[in-house]
């Protein structure tokens, strides 16, 4: 049985000033102590249980807090900062059993709970016009997070020369947030609803293939998450949804040798469709297209020749990576 506690501070500031307009400025600071405890109970030699406590902080970004009008890249929609945004607070409760059933092979099973103060979630603009088609974001009270996940590897094919395994990290997630007394409540409507962003259900799978005497390895990772509200509304106009999908990856990689080494990758291979939708009807999509990369690493030694008090020479040896992202030689 082992107990690990500490505490972590951190000091932030960060002033945002605009040139075109000097009497518009956005400061934020924080100064905090952030409390962890870890207790870990080793039942057996191959199970084991730990529980987590903890606090920390989520912070909003630049984009976020900025004054300045942006465009979102892929979409064109108007993001419009808010400088009034404040730090989210988050207590953590994590408790989690595992089993192994090798070194490699295991099994997880674990219960989870985040209660989150001010939360930062991305809205529509208030308002008529064009203004009205973009997002801004804003703090609400609080939400609460919980949940349960499983997560799991096993080696299906096993033996001296080859190895196939399969792993998977399966989630359901309870999310609420407190509206009540409220703007919000007042402009959409309910007390309570998803946390902006939060999926129920999250999924992912991998299935891996590795050659020892080769030094090859391919993995094929399949990746889900559910419904999640993409952007919260005001008055009879529903949030808008992103609408769940899944998208398929594969991963290759060569090690010829000790300094050579091939890597390959393949995303979103199915080209799966990126939608969004309002009371079950589809307002807006496209594809993102599949993105294909390699790249080659060799690994060389370099000698150097150090020179220490009383003339003494000796040699250290580096591993220095050379990498050519894409074989485009940039």
């Amino acid at each position: 049985f082992s107990v690990m506690a500490g505490l972590r501070y951190e000091d932030f500031e960060r002033e945002l000033k605009y040139p075109d307009n000097d009497s518009a400025t956005s400061s934020l600071s924080d100064s905090v102590v952030l409390p962890a405890l870890s207790l870990n109970w080793r039942l057996t030699d191959d199970m084991q249980l730990r529980l987590g406590l903890s606090q920390t902080v989520s912070r909003p970004g630049i984009t976020e807090r900025s004054e300045s009008a942006q465009y979102d890249p892929e979409t064109d929609d108007l993001i419009q900062g808010n400088p009034n945004l404040e730090i989210s607070d988050i207590t953590n409760i994590d408790f989690r059993a595992e089993y192994y059933f090798s070194d490699e092979e295991s099994l997880t099973l674990a219960l989870f709970y985040k209660d989150v103060t001010d939360p930062i979630e991305r809205s529509v603009i208030e308002g008529d016009g064009s203004a009205a088609n973009g997002y801004t974001f804003d703090n609400v009270t609080s939400a609460d997070i919980q949940g349960i996940e499983l997560d799991f590897r096993i080696n299906l094919l096993e033996d001296s020369d080859f190895t196939g395994f399969v792993a998977s990290n399966l989630s359901y997630i309870d999310s609420e947030v407190d509206l009540s007394g409220t703007d919000a409540e007042r402009l959409e409507g309910d007390s309570s609803r998803q946390l902006q962003g939060q999926s129920e259900f999250l999924g992912n799978l991998q299935v891996g293939f590795d050659h020892f005497s080769t030094g090859q390895s391919l993995t094929l990772l399949a990746n889900y998450f559910d419904d999640r509200i993409y952007a919260t509304s005001r008055g009879d106009l529903a949030a808008e949804i992103e609408d769940g999908r899944t998208t398929y990856d594969i991963v290759y990689r060569y090690d010829m040798n000790e300094s050579f080494v091939i890597k390959a990758k393949a995303q979103n291979i199915t080209d799966s469709k990126v939608s969004f939708s309002r009371n079950d009807k589809e307002t807006e999509s496209y594809y993102e297209g599949s993105k294909y990369s390699a790249s080659v690493e060799y690994f060389f030694w370099v000698v150097t020749w150090l020179s220490q008090e009383f003339r003494t020479m000796f040699v250290t040896l580096k591993e220095i990576p050379v990498n050519i992202e894409g074989w485009t030689w940039n």
